[in-house]
């Protein structure tokens, strides 16, 4: 469904007498509020280049590899990197990275801008699987309810696109059936004897 399709749908479910522009604010924030939830294989892009590089659309960092010495660059907070390098521009071979702000630098040198998922345009369609595509639906109707002062509704339809919402994480990112299940066991070693 494009956006265009998804408003559309909210207005046949019975709610024509909501003004669009709300309608189509509430698809915009439920499509970003589920995009940004999790990190989605649909999101994930590699990029490759020479020490400094310039990444665009970036959000979440799953690794940063610095190729041209074939090694992974560490994660790491500015306020650490300030305590032990009290000159962040020193030269060298890049070890670190950390988020300054919304902004990616490796230690000693490069950035770039890190946004979030783009809004979506009147025939631009989600970047998740078009059977997801109803969760945003439901949660936009959610919000009609609550805007009509159907609370009781609002938070039973609520929890039913919870669920759903919990089975798109299971169907999207829970695809590794052959690594065994981790078992955690708390408590001291006789407990379990």
């Amino acid at each position: 469904m494009t956006f265009t399709e998804i408003v559309q749908e909210v207005v046949a479910r019975g709610y024509d007498y909501v003004a669009p522009d709300r309608i189509e604010r509430w698809v915009q924030q439920h499509h970003q509020a589920i995009e940004g939830k999790y990190v989605w294989p649909w999101g994930e892009e590699t990029k490759e280049g020479k020490a400094p590089l310039e990444i665009k659309d970036l959000r979440d960092i799953l690794s940063v590899t610095d190729s041209t010495q074939e090694r992974p660059l560490w994660g790491t907070q500015r306020q650490w990197l300030l305590e032990n390098y009290p000159k962040l521009e020193e030269q060298g071979n890049p070890v670190w990275w950390f988020l300054d702000n919304i902004t990616l630098r490796l230690f000693p040198l490069s950035s770039s801008d890190v946004k979030k998922p783009a809004e979506l345009t009147a025939e631009a369609e989600p970047a998740m699987p078009a059977e997801w595509h109803g969760l945003i639906v439901d949660f936009a109707v959610v919000d009609c309810l609550k805007d009509n002062d159907e609370y009781q509704e609002a938070r039973e339809l609520k929890e039913a696109v919870r669920a759903d919402l919990q089975e798109m994480v299971s169907a999207e990112l829970q695809r590794d059936l052959q690594a065994p299940p981790l078992i955690v066991r708390t408590g001291y070693y006789g407990d379990y004897l």
